[in-house]
């Protein structure tokens, strides 16, 4: 369920951050909103939303965006002109006024248990541990490859003052950023998994564009060459297909007993 104001530029951000979570799964997604048949709660909005989210669930459907008639050409997902029939797992996003949003995601414990819920884990080894980096979204080849996506907001606490008045991500973020989703591509190296990729060394590190709010950061770090617990990674961070970033990053690998 989405915030859905049916305000042109909310409804067209909210899109693309679908699109930038999901992917190409986007599209497979069914998209609704409560507020063209109940108005807008303002601070209860979000309240309700996530009840009819646990009522739908109960009732395995999905209920129509009621009013929605002619779509706009910029929003291109599914926003339900009809009802569904869905076992689902659900999302509710809520939008507050001053970029304070949220979102809850819900799953159907009993078709988890049956079987008929999808899994969402992955077996990834960053589900617990990446803190900069908000998705990782695929490796290449057990230990050799990852990328992940860095969405930018103003709401980050380092733009108080990194600067005042002209944020700029702090280029030392970028590079830690760089190094978990390293992490994620050397612990899923079979003989490494459950233990912790230490930051070793930092190489040849070089900045070549502001990151500012609003960029999504595309992280790819390559395992290019390892010797024992010691791992070398080609790192590079793009904005919109340019780079921004380059280093050469050398992990540790070591365990709590280490």
């Amino acid at each position: 369920m989405h915030y859905g104001t049916a305000t042109h530029l909310n409804d067209l951000f909210e899109t693309r951050a679908i699109r930038l979570a999901f992917g190409e799964h986007a599209t497979k997604l069914k998209i609704n909103s409560t507020k063209s048949m109940i108005g807008h709660l303002l601070g209860a909005a979000g309240a309700v939303e996530f009840v009819t989210c646990v009522k739908e669930m109960q009732e395995n459907y999905v209920h129509a965006t009621v009013g929605y008639q002619t779509p706009d050409e910029e929003l291109d997902l599914d926003y339900c002109r009809r009802r569904w029939r869905w076992r689902c797992r659900t999302r509710s996003a809520t939008l507050g006024f001053g970029g304070h949003n949220a979102s809850l995601y819900l799953r159907d414990m009993e078709a988890r248990r049956d079987g008929t819920g999808d899994r969402t884990d992955h077996g990834d080894p960053s589900a617990q541990t990446a803190v900069s980096a908000d998705r990782c979204g695929g490796r290449t080849g057990a230990g050799k490859r990852a990328v992940a996506r860095k969405c930018v907001s103003y709401n980050e606490p380092y733009f108080g003052g990194h600067f005042p008045g002209e944020p700029v991500m702090p280029g030392v973020l970028i590079v830690e950023a760089l190094a978990q989703t390293g992490a994620v591509a050397i612990l899923s190296m079979e003989e490494n998994r459950g233990k912790t990729a230490y930051f070793a060394e930092i190489n040849r590190a070089r900045f070549k564009k502001k990151v500012v709010p609003g960029d999504v950061l595309t992280l790819t770090t390559e395992i290019i060459r390892q010797k024992g617990p010691i791992g070398i990674g080609s790192a590079t961070a793009s904005v919109r297909g340019e780079v921004v970033c380059t280093a050469e990053l050398t992990f540790a690998i070591g365990s709590k007993e280490e």
